[in-house]
């Protein structure tokens, strides 16, 4: 439908238009073949299996982050779908996000966008509670791929503080057992971003307060993800001592 109503004759102008053409339709023939004259071919709507195929769908939609006015709605769609349950949307959906932050010129505007997603997920809980699941899932999967990495290891824009915060709020006073593992996950792989000090000591405390928790999946998932991130980090990982 998007694609169609970009070359419908009295479609209302948009600004980001071209850019919007370029994500949904497929480029006209080289050679001119469709019978135009000077050989000038139009853009071509794809067929609609293609938006219907997670492996097609997603690689157009997520260029939709370049473009500002379109990059909050569009993080929440992918977020919903890479966090969400059905197998091949996920695949498809992950894959197009970690492939798109890997090659993003403005990566921080993507990290600003995701913030944001967490963000509403804690503003009405009880309309987003699939979105605050889903945006732990999606956060986590993409610290797992290392998507987010040079965001994390840049000290002077505080990504990594404010994602942590975020995750904590969303986590805070939840009792699903899901979401409760999930804002974990993304604590412990937080952990080598958490600085120094008494920044390091908090993060490593949120952490260590979940083995404790009265939930025994929560306490059990905890003391895993924690033993796998001390064999891979060492005692170097472990925060000062008082």
């Amino acid at each position: 439908a998007a694609a169609r109503l970009l070359l419908a004759p009295d479609a209302p102008p948009l600004a980001d238009a071209a850019a919007l053409t370029s994500v949904f339709l497929d480029p006209p023939a080289a050679d001119g073949t469709d019978g135009t004259a000077n050989g000038a071919a139009p853009s071509v709507v794809p067929e609609e299996k293609q938006f219907l195929v997670p492996t097609s769908a997603f690689p157009r939609v997520v260029a939709l982050l370049a473009l500002p006015a379109r990059r909050e709605a569009t993080m929440r769609g992918l977020v919903v779908s890479a966090g969400g349950k059905t197998e091949s949307t996920m695949r498809a959906a992950r894959a197009a996000l970690q492939k798109h932050c890997a090659a993003a010129a403005d990566l921080a505007a993507v990290g600003a966008a995701l913030l944001g997603v967490l963000d509403e997920s804690v503003a009405t809980p009880d309309a987003h509670k699939r979105l605050a699941l889903a945006s732990l899932l999606t956060t986590e999967q993409l610290l797992e791929d290392r998507a987010l990495t040079p965001l994390l290891e840049a000290k002077e824009n505080g990504f990594a503080a404010e994602l942590l915060a975020r995750v904590q709020r969303v986590c805070r006073g939840g009792k699903e057992v899901s979401l409760l593992v999930a804002g974990m996950g993304v604590q412990v792989l937080l952990l080598p971003f958490g600085g120094r000090g008494e920044a390091k000591g908090e993060a490593w405390r949120a952490v260590l307060l979940l083995v404790a928790h009265r939930y025994p999946k929560v306490r059990k998932a905890t003391a895993d993800a924690l033993y796998v991130h001390l064999l891979t980090y060492g005692e170097e990982a472990l925060p000062p001592l008082p």
